[in-house]
Formats: C-alpha cells, sequence, structure tokens
C-alpha cells in the first residue's frame, strides 16, 4: 500500500503510528510513476521467505537523484538509509542505483516501511528484488551501456571542437556546450554526479541538477 503525506519530516515510526488514519490505495503496477511532487511517500509491504535458508537479497527502489530513501524493518526497528542528501561513501550498498539490503531467515515474514522523499522532481517507484550476484551483473551492463552512450556525446563534442578550432565559427562552439551539458544532464540523472563528482551529498547537491537542466534548456534555444 503507498500513502502520500506532505509532511517530509514524517518518520517511519511515527507513520506507523497514524498509519490508519491516512488514506491509501494499492500498487498494482511494475513502475508506479509518481509525477513532479514535493510529497513523501511511505509504501507499506511484506516480504515473504519460503524457502528453507536465509534469503539475502538487494532491493532496487526510487530514481537515482531521489533526496531521501529509508528502508524500516517493522519487526528489528532497523533502518537503512539512501539518497542524495547523505554522503556517497556512508550508502550500505555504494552504487548509483537506489538499492537497499534486505535478509529475511528461513520460512518468516518481514514487513517494511519505505520513505521516499524528493524536492519537486520526478519521483518514480520500482520495487525490484535482486540476488546479489543478478543485481551487480545488471549494474555492470548498464554501467557499460551508459558509457557507450556518453561516449557519443565525447565524440560529438570533439568533432565540433575540431571544426571551431579550424574554421572559427561560433555557431560550433554554441553546439559543443549545449551537447556538452545535455550530456552532464544525463549523467547526473542517472546518479554518477553524486558519486563521483559531489560526493559529501547535502542541498548542492541535490539542486544543482536544476542548474544543469537549465543551462541545456537555455543553450538548445539559443543554439536553435
Amino acid at each position: 500500500s503507498i500513502y502520500e503525506v506532505t509532511d517530509n519530516s514524517m518518520t517511519p515510526q511515527e507513520f506507523l503510528k497514524k498509519k490508519n488514519t491516512l488514506e491509501s490505495r494499492k500498487i498494482d503496477r511494475a513502475l508506479e510513476n509518481l509525477d513532479f511532487t514535493s510529497s513523501s511517500f511511505f509504501i507499506y509491504f511484506s516480504v515473504e521467505n519460503k524457502t528453507q535458508k536465509e534469503l539475502s537479497l538487494i532491493f532496487e527502489t526510487a530514481r537515482p537523484i531521489t533526496n531521501e530513501v529509508v528502508l524500516y524493518n517493522t519487526e528489528t526497528g532497523e533502518s537503512v538509509f539512501w539518497g542524495d542528501e547523505i554522503p556517497f561513501n556512508e550508502k550500505v550498498i555504494r552504487s548509483n542505483h537506489s538499492a537497499l539490503p534486505i535478509s529475511i531467515e528461513a520460512q518468516s515474514k518481514e514487513t517494511y516501511v519505505l520513505k521516499i522523499t524528493s524536492d519537486g522532481e520526478s519521483v518514480q517507484l520500482p520495487m525490484i528484488f535482486h540476488v546479489a550476484k543478478s543485481f551487480y551483473e545488471r549494474s555492470r551492463m548498464s554501467q557499460l551501456l551508459f558509457g557507450i552512450f556518453i561516449g557519443f556525446f565525447a565524440f560529438t563534442i570533439l568533432i565540433y571542437t575540431s571544426f571551431y578550432a579550424l574554421l572559427r565559427e561560433i555557431l560550433f562552439l554554441k553546439y559543443v556546450l549545449y551537447v556538452f551539458f545535455t550530456g552532464f544532464l544525463q549523467f547526473s540523472l542517472e546518479g554518477y554526479l553524486h558519486q563521483f563528482i559531489f560526493k559529501n551529498g547535502g542541498y548542492f547537491t541535490q539542486h544543482s541538477i536544476i542548474l544543469v537542466a537549465g543551462m541545456a534548456v537555455l543553450l538548445a534555444i539559443h543554439y536553435g
């Protein structure tokens, strides 16, 4: 079940106390798109392990640029944090993907509260459960494909910078700047800005993407 609240300071523990007084709906799609919002969302769900051995999973959810992701285990009282408001090195799973560990004893069920908060950006809610091997294999493939994708931007920048150097036509330089900021925007949306550049998290990490997106749009208009 998913609950939307406007009080971003509400913790999972406080949510559980108020849960019965809040409106909810069932999640019935593999990917919930919650649109651009500054609300917080609480997802109340259970995972059952029907096998005869302990199950260790990696739970992937939320976009890489989500400000705050908290997974609270209602049975143990333990919380795991993610999001670009905390330093990258403090994340339990150091990945550009929003990934949190889950461990469930054999023949048992664990109930969780997931809190997701953004500052007005688009919020998406995939709920994907991986075994560790498949998660890291998928992550490596994703990084490879993204590297190829960014490579096209780098190649374009190199070619048009050469055109500008040879012909001294300012239009080529404007195109280079537009392509650079568009590529940098994609780099930021995938969470690599937080992973490699602004590693400490906080306000600037959360809002620099707005500056990058604005520059990309302005340069596209100017070039046009």
